[in-house]
C-alpha cells in the first residue's frame, strides 16, 4: 500500500515566478543591462526580499530573473524542497505446523512502515485503525515489530495462544509516544485462551503486558498492562 503526498508549490513563489518570466520577455533591452543586484548573504527570505525591492523599485524584473537563476545555479536556492515523497509499509509472516499430538501453529512476523526521513520518504499513512501490538496498540507508521506466536488446540472446545512481540522506532518524529534518541520501543507479552463450546460462539480471554524498561524509547518507564474478556457470536 502507498501513500504518495501530491507535490505542493507556494502560490505566491509560482506567482513571482510567473510575473518575472513576463517581464523578462517583455523587458526592454537595455534595461537587462543593468547591473544586478547584490546577492544578499541570507537567501532563505529570498521571496520576502524580492518583494521588497520590487515594490520599492530598486531593482528590475528582468534583474530579479536573473538572479534567482543565478542563485539557483550556485546552490543558494534549496533543492528538491517539494519533491514528492512516499510512505511505504511491509509484512512477511512464516508459519509452520509442529509435530505434536494436538493442531498447533507456530509463527514468525515482521512488520516494517517508514518514518520521516528527509525529502524522499514520508510517514505511512494507514487507511484502517488496525493497531500493533495487543497492549501498546500503535498505529502502524514510522515503527517496525518482529515477533512470535504459538497457538494450539489442546481439546475441541478449548485453544490457546501466546504472542511475543519487539518494537522499534523507524524514524525519531512519527512514533508521538517516544522521547531520547533511542530507536528501542519495548517488548510485549500476550496471551489469550478461547473457549468455543459452539462454533457460532466463543469466549476469549485475554491478558499481557508491556515492558518499556527492555527499550530506552518509550516515554514512560512504568509497566502497562491489559486484561480482556470477549464474548464472540457468528451470525450467518
Amino acid at each position: 500500500m502507498w501513500y504518495i503526498p501530491i507535490m505542493t508549490i507556494p502560490c505566491g513563489l509560482a506567482a513571482l515566478c510567473f510575473i518575472l518570466l513576463c517581464s523578462a520577455l517583455s523587458a526592454q533591452p537595455g534595461s537587462d543591462r543593468a547591473a544586478a543586484p547584490t546577492v544578499p548573504e541570507n537567501a532563505g527570505s529570498l521571496a520576502a526580499e524580492m518583494d521588497a525591492l520590487l515594490d520599492s523599485g530598486e531593482i528590475t524584473y528582468g534583474q530579479a530573473a536573473r538572479f534567482i537563476l543565478e542563485a539557483a545555479e550556485r546552490g543558494w536556492l534549496p533543492k528538491n524542497a517539494h519533491a514528492p515523497a512516499a510512505g511505504f509499509t511491509a509484512k512477511a509472516a512464516l508459519g509452520a505446523a509442529l509435530p505434536t499430538p494436538f493442531p498447533d501453529r507456530l509463527a514468525l512476523e515482521f512488520m516494517w512502515a517508514s518514518g520521516k526521513n528527509g525529502t524522499q520518504t514520508a510517514a505511512f499513512t494507514p487507511l484502517t485503525t488496525e493497531a500493533r501490538g495487543y497492549v501498546l496498540k500503535a498505529k502502524p507508521s514510522g515503527i517496525m515489530a518482529a515477533g512470535a506466536s504459538y497457538r494450539a488446540r489442546f481439546l475441541r472446545p478449548l485453544s490457546a495462544e501466546l504472542s511475543a512481540q519487539y518494537f522499534f522506532r523507524t524514524d525519531d518524529e512519527t512514533f508521538t509516544r517516544a522521547s531520547g534518541d533511542s530507536y528501542l520501543l519495548g517488548g510485549e507479552l500476550y496471551g489469550r485462551l478461547i473457549w468455543a463450546p459452539v462454533s457460532d460462539i466463543s469466549l476469549v480471554f485475554g491478558g499481557g503486558v508491556f515492558v518499556p524498561t527492555s527499550g530506552g524509547a518509550y516515554m514512560s518507564t512504568a509497566l502497562q498492562y491489559l486484561v480482556s474478556a470477549g464474548l464472540m457470536i457468528s451470525v450467518y
